[in-house]
């Protein structure tokens, strides 16, 4: 095993967990958003502990910074606050079995993702993405529009708890839920190292009867497969 969390400390391993994405923090040092987004990742205030993790949705005015050509970064308010947690700082993946047990909630207005990148944010192996979409894969651009190589997964029961898997060898990527293989994908772009992150992202107004949303992870485990 090379990399573990079962949030049982009463806040986040700040050695092996940033909250803020990689690239953000290269570029700006800090957590940023996009024109049209209507959230802010907050630095860790979004995410709850307590035997597990919660990454909360919450309709709250905040203050953040939106990418904007020419301009650059420019200060914006927005109206919803959402978390991120990512393991740049300490784990980045070759080859080797990504695990982790997530409840499977999905909240329509929310994407709420477990994914796996390299240096750039795109492609990206999600382990799971659900929201107005349940679905596991690779996801790419293609024109500019989104597009993800892998299988629905909407017929899994709401509220339960899964374990999700990657296994990661060479440009080869296996998916399995509850150890059952589901399908196998490839990708020569991600045949590198790739480091894991996680995080609900507001993509329509919610309902105030499902505020706050929480994106539950129970543990998070990584190994590297033994050489033969």
């Amino acid at each position: 095993m090379v990399f573990e969390d079962d949030f049982l400390k009463p806040q986040l391993d700040s050695e092996k967990w940033a909250t803020a994405g990689y690239i953000a923090d290269k570029m700006l040092g800090d957590n940023y958003s996009l024109v049209g987004d209507n959230y802010v990742f907050t630095n860790g205030k979004n995410l709850k502990i307590s035997g597990k993790l919660s990454i909360e949705v919450r309709k709250e005015k905040a203050s953040g910074k939106v990418w904007k050509m020419p301009a650059g970064f420019i200060p914006v308010e927005m109206d919803y606050t959402s978390g991120i947690i990512s393991s740049w700082k300490s784990c980045w993946m070759e080859d080797g079995i990504i695990e982790a047990k997530i409840k499977f909630a999905p909240v329509q207005q929310i994407v709420s993702s477990f994914y796996l990148t390299g240096e750039q944010n795109i492609p990206r192996v999600n382990l799971l993405e659900m929201g107005n979409k349940n679905r596991l894969g690779i996801l790419s651009l293609n024109s500019g529009k989104a597009n993800v190589n892998g299988m629905d997964i909407s017929n899994l029961k709401k509220g339960a708890w899964y374990i999700f898997t990657v296994v990661k060898q060479g440009n080869n990527f296996t998916w399995k839920i509850n150890e059952t293989e589901i399908i196998t994908v490839q990708s020569p772009e991600l045949d590198t190292k790739l480091h894991l992150n996680a995080s609900s992202i507001v993509v329509n107004d919610v309902p105030g009867a499902q505020l706050p949303a929480g994106f539950e992870i129970d543990w998070v485990r990584c190994y590297r497969k033994r050489q033969n």
